[in-house]
């Protein structure tokens, strides 16, 4: 879900691809990684079409037969877990897993930040009609759902009281609307010097990491199983 083009990890190796599981990458529309136009087709009113688009890679992946909709797990951070929260939420037939990683989720209270003032310029002003028009729609506090729908899924969901970026009440909320629509919700928050990014220590980032991989192939391995 992020704009990743090459990356490596140890723990995804060893816990997930050496198991025989697969990543896709998906680049949803919204970033900048192919240009100014590709960055403006994603932005407010236009929102939706960043979560069309990672529904569009799902059913190619699951028409392709590189995986069904039982063994699909949706991973994002930060921007990303919003997106991936909002796509299970309106299509949670289509995975069976979500992991959200220091979420964005409560975006009617961006103005209550500066980093939030900032995010105005991708979301829209909640305190106008953008929220109204779009912005309720896109965001997985507020958007309309009914009771029960999650109830086949699995959430992981990882916040870090720390995060001066997404303050924790952004994954407290996340946790609690994903209940409440009967997910079955695994919350790990962290209380540890560090934040967005994850602990200042390498050693306690790497079991971070570690335990998330770990934890992400007993899943996995449950399923096929």
């Amino acid at each position: 879900m992020q704009a990743n083009h090459s990356f490596y990890s140890h723990e995804i190796r060893r816990f997930w691809l050496d198991q025989g599981f697969n990543i896709a990458l998906i680049h949803s529309r919204g970033g900048y990684e192919y240009g100014k136009a590709w960055h403006q087709a994603g932005i407010k009113n236009n929102r939706y079409l960043v979560r069309a688009d990672v529904v569009a890679a799902l059913r190619h992946l699951h028409k392709a037969q590189i995986c069904d909709p039982k063994f699909t797990f949706l991973h994002g951070m930060s921007h990303g877990a919003l997106v991936a929260a909002i796509t299970t939420i309106y299509h949670p037939e289509l995975v069976s897993h979500v992991v959200c990683r220091v979420p964005i989720s409560a975006t009617k209270n961006l103005p209550s930040t500066e980093q939030g003032k900032n995010w105005m310029k991708e979301y829209g002003d909640p305190r106008t009609q953008d929220w109204e028009e779009f912005m309720q729609k896109e965001d997985p506090l507020c958007c309309p759902a009914a009771r029960g729908c999650l109830a086949n899924t699995s959430w992981l969901i990882t916040g870090y009281s720390s995060d001066v970026i997404t303050g924790i009440y952004h994954a407290d909320c996340l946790a609690a609307r994903a209940e409440s629509l009967d997910a079955k919700v695994t919350y790990w928050r962290y209380s540890v010097e560090g934040g967005h990014e994850g602990p200042l220590d390498p050693v306690v980032r790497r079991n971070h990491e570690q335990r998330l991989w770990k934890y992400l192939n007993y899943q996995a391995t449950k399923l096929y199983t």
